[in-house]
């Protein structure tokens, strides 16, 4: 693994990689909260809802008799599974996945800059450029590692309890778009956005509160579909997802266009 990340990374890249990964997870409070947001919103949650599911009584009442032509045959039960697995359950996995990102990239840039060893790396013949490619490549690694350990338990949870439910609201090519593609865009969408709301902030304290900005977006798109106020099909999800895919390159491409030596925090202030 080691030998295959090196032959990635530019020469020298890798070592500086890494230190930034073992920088976040020195952050010890804020590795707690790290890692307790995936623990609760993709194992605890869904795990409860599913108990609940079991051992609550079935029934077939208002929610068959509202739904009937669309769940036709099914008890409430089954109904409210089937409704937290396509809906919240997205919500509950995107979620984590933001919130890793931005509390990563506050760990890696902001911690750096509260402690004043950034200086040190400004002496070094990296550019300031370089040294973004650096951190940024840190999070998405670490993020994308704790984002595959979130998505094998929730599927593992959601795949359970279609099971024992008799409901096939995990199998669908929304899943798939969500996992592979929306997931990932909206994971990079929050390091950059994350980085760029922090880069005047001067503390990690007073940088969390921009990650509370960067979710919003995907709780109103599942929330709204929670709620029946519309659909969201898997052509929809592939067009937001691809739509957030170009947000990110213009994202990327605009800080490193503005990325100076004298400018690697504050440039546009």
């Amino acid at each position: 693994m080691r030998n295959f990340f090196k032959k990635i990374f530019p020469s020298g890249s890798y070592t500086v990689t890494v230190m930034n990964i073992r920088m976040i997870w020195r952050q010890h409070d804020i590795v707690a909260f790290v890692s307790i947001v995936p623990v609760l919103l993709c194992v605890f949650i869904p795990g409860l809802f599913l108990i609940a599911a079991c051992l609550f009584p079935e029934t077939s009442g208002t929610l068959s008799m509202k739904l009937a032509t669309v769940y036709e045959g099914n008890t409430d039960n089954q109904i409210l599974y089937d409704m937290f697995v396509r809906s919240v359950t997205p919500l509950l996995f995107t979620v984590s996945s933001v919130i890793t990102a931005g509390f990563g990239t506050i760990c890696v840039f902001v911690s750096e800059k509260e402690h004043r060893t950034l200086e040190n790396l400004m002496h070094t013949p990296i550019t300031p450029k370089r040294i973004f490619r650096v951190k940024f490549n840190a999070v998405v690694i670490n993020t994308f590692l704790i984002t595959i350990v979130g998505a094998v338990f929730i599927s593992l949870i959601s795949i359970v309890g279609c099971l024992i439910m008799k409901v096939d609201a995990f199998f669908t090519m929304n899943t798939l778009v969500e996992y592979l593609l929306m997931v990932p865009a909206a994971m990079v969408l929050s390091i950059l956005i994350t980085y760029l709301l922090s880069r005047k902030m001067s503390t990690v304290l007073s940088s969390v509160s921009g990650c509370g900005y960067v979710g919003f977006f995907y709780v109103i798109l599942y929330i709204g579909e929670f709620g029946g106020f519309y659909s969201i099909s898997w052509r929809v999800m592939l067009f937001i997802s691809f739509v957030n895919i170009l947000v990110d390159i213009l994202f990327y491409r605009y800080i490193i266009r503005k990325i100076e030596k004298d400018s690697l925090y504050a440039f546009g202030s």
